[in-house]
């Protein structure tokens, strides 16, 4: 009878990222060099040694815990991209993120997606001579203004001019309900990247949080495991001093 499978609990799999981050440089190392591959092994060995060292997890080998971090890094993968074709596909609109989001320890630095050439029904490409706007809204979604020919503006300049005509300014019919800022295209785009890292410098401090939590939890652990084999220890001393005592009081 073939065995049965036995799933990654979640703290299983949250465990497998602390202890798979702490050796990224040797794990997500891109080298091709004879002696990476070794080191790789050893350390994989390390990993499964610690991560079977907790009683409540399901004894993995070394491939099997790799084979669920290649799992991992690919269900973010495809996280990453279903959401970069969300944001295309919302034409200019708010973006609302997943609920949902398995982010108690943050690989997004270890996974590649990039969607080449990706242009969507409402993308708008720029004539020559046009400049393209963006939106950055108050929940930093980017959002794409109608392409403007600057000659055309230009022609329009010179007839104001011409006619004497002052521009005039829209009023605000109501209340602003988002505040707005337009920036150029490569300012929105370092716009994002800021914002991109700040969460995950976010995302990393508390996942360094959350392993000194659990690395106090493990001395915890094993100051209460010292504890019992002391109190054992003295135990057993005193039983062999209550054994001699009654030797002397009942032996000849």
């Amino acid at each position: 009878m073939a065995q049965q499978r036995v799933y990654y609990t979640s703290e299983e799999r949250t465990y497998l990222k602390e202890l798979v981050l702490s050796h990224k440089n040797i794990i997500e190392c891109k080298q091709t060099d004879k002696v990476t591959p070794a080191k790789k092994k050893k350390v994989w060995a390390t990993i499964a040694e610690q991560f079977n060292s907790v009683a409540e997890h399901t004894a993995r080998t070394p491939d099997q815990l790799k084979k669920c971090w290649e799992n991992i890094k690919n269900r973010k993968k495809n996280e990453l991209r279903e959401e970069k074709q969300q944001r295309m596909a919302t034409g200019g609109g708010v973006y609302n993120p997943p609920t949902k989001v398995d982010d108690d320890v943050d690989i997004t630095p270890f996974v590649d997606i990039e969607i080449k050439g990706a242009i969507d029904s409402d993308t708008v490409v720029p004539g020559a001579g046009s400049t393209t706007e963006y939106i950055l809204g108050s929940d930093n979604v980017l959002i794409l203004q109608e392409a403007v020919d600057t000659e055309q503006g230009v022609e329009n300049s010179q007839v104001n001019t011409t006619t004497n005509e002052t521009p005039r300014k829209t009023e605000s019919t109501g209340p602003l309900t988002e505040r707005r800022t337009h920036y150029s295209r490569g300012t929105a785009i370092d716009k994002e990247l800021n914002v991109r890292l700040e969460r995950v410098a976010e995302l990393r401090k508390q996942e360094s949080e959350l392993h000194q939590s659990r690395m106090r939890q493990e001395a915890l652990k094993e100051k209460e495991a010292e504890l019992k084999r002391d109190e054992a220890q003295v135990r057993l001393d005193i039983a062999k001093l209550e054994l001699e005592e009654l030797k002397k009081k009942y032996l000849p």
